[in-house]
Order: C-alpha cells, then sequence, then structure tokens
C-alpha cells in the first residue's frame, strides 16, 4: 500500500509538473510552442515509440499549431469577420453560407491554453470552425506572392487547415447519408462531425484528460490546504 501511495504521489506530482510546463509555454513562435508541446506529452504517452511513430504526435502537433495561429491572429480575424462579413459553404446545403467565427465565439475567450487543446480534443465540430476562420488570413496566391519569413507562416498556416480539413469529416450512416446533431445537443440542426482518426488517439485524448483532471484535484487540494 505504501508503495502504491509513493507510485501515486510521483504520477500526480510528474502530471503536475507537466501540466505547468503546459499551461505556461504558449508563447513564442508557433512552430517551437507545438514542438515544445508535442515533446512535453511523449513523455507521459503510454507507448512512447508508437506516439511518434504514428498518427498522434502529428495529429497533436496540427491541433496546437491551430489553436496557436488562431489566438495569435485572433484580432485580424476579428476585424476580417466584422468589416467583411464572409461566410463559407454550408456543409448541408453549399448553396447556402454559413458564418465564420471569431476567436472568442470558439473558444469562449481569449486565452490559449491546454484548456483550449482539449476542447478542440472534445468537439470536432469546434476544430472544423477554426481551421475555416484560419483560412481567411490566407492570401489568394500567397505561394508566388510572398518569401522567407510571410512565406513560411503562410505555408504552415496552409498545411495546418488542409490537415484538420482532411481528418474533419461529416459523420454518415450506414446507407451513406450525413447526419445532423441532435436535439440534445448544442449543435442541433448542423451537420455532425467526427475525426477520422478519432480510435488512433484515443490514448492521447486519455493522456490530456489526465493531465487535466490531477492538475485541477492538485490545485483544488492546494487550495482546500491553504484554507484550513
Amino acid at each position: 500500500m505504501e508503495k502504491f501511495m509513493k507510485n501515486r504521489d510521483v504520477n500526480e506530482k510528474q502530471s503536475h509538473t507537466i501540466s505547468d510546463r503546459l499551461r505556461s509555454g504558449w508563447s513564442g513562435p508557433v512552430e517551437a510552442v507545438a514542438a515544445t508541446m508535442v515533446f512535453e506529452l511523449e513523455g507521459v504517452h503510454p507507448d512512447q515509440e508508437d506516439f511518434y511513430k504514428h498518427t498522434p504526435a502529428v495529429h497533436l502537433y496540427y491541433h496546437i499549431l491551430l489553436a496557436k495561429l488562431f489566438h495569435d491572429a485572433r484580432e485580424e480575424i476579428e476585424t476580417i469577420i466584422r468589416t467583411l462579413n464572409p461566410t463559407y459553404p454550408d456543409l448541408a446545403d453549399p448553396t447556402k453560407g454559413k458564418p465564420y467565427l471569431t476567436y472568442q465565439q470558439v473558444f469562449g475567450n481569449n486565452a490559449c491554453t491546454l484548456e483550449t487543446i482539449m476542447a478542440l480534443y472534445r468537439d470536432p465540430w469546434l476544430v472544423k470552425q477554426a481551421a475555416y476562420s484560419l483560412q481567411l488570413l490566407l492570401p489568394e496566391d500567397w505561394e508566388n506572392q510572398f518569401d522567407d519569413d510571410d512565406l513560411s507562416y503562410y505555408s504552415i498556416l496552409e498545411q495546418t487547415t488542409s490537415f484538420i480539413h482532411k481528418i474533419v469529416i461529416p459523420k454518415v450512416n450506414d446507407r451513406g447519408e450525413v447526419i445532423n446533431y441532435l436535439p440534445d445537443n448544442p449543435r442541433y440542426g448542423e451537420v455532425q462531425l467526427e475525426d477520422k482518426y478519432a480510435e488512433k488517439i484515443t490514448g492521447l485524448s486519455n493522456v490530456l484528460n489526465q493531465i487535466s483532471l490531477d492538475s485541477r484535484s492538485y490545485n483544488t487540494a492546494i487550495t482546500t490546504l491553504d484554507s484550513i
């Protein structure tokens, strides 16, 4: 029992430490931030060899890029939405336009944290909306207009949104018909979306959830102890 308690304490301390780094490490160049976050999470993934060999690391990398790029350009994107009122084709009816969403409309605040990534992993609809809005920054013929840092930025942006649109797709039934969200879902009436790699990232999703839960439990315990 004593050995179990010591191991649990070590695991909780490790999760808390990693969570602290994940919560505080969101400033800096977007690629560096994404690479650092992936490296931190690789250390606690149950199968580290599988993490880099297959889908989870790439999946996480692009989700972090998506959140960070959207966050850093949130004011520019909001200005575009407010002044131009652009729309994108509705998945249910491409002849109709759907409005783009601001960062705050997607995530509910202006922060970019571990909780932002958790929100993306819980809801593919948010992932798709973020990718749509991020595409507003891509100029036409950007590959021939820019060079050096600007070209690199737009290349990262294009790669990120393209990856998201390839993996977040409409959910269909056995007859191949697109399914809408049910009445008890906040997205009711919208086309239901799914991540086609969902089964391959189950371990990663569990790790993210555990880190988040352990961190909350740790912080709650510390707050409670401080109040005694």
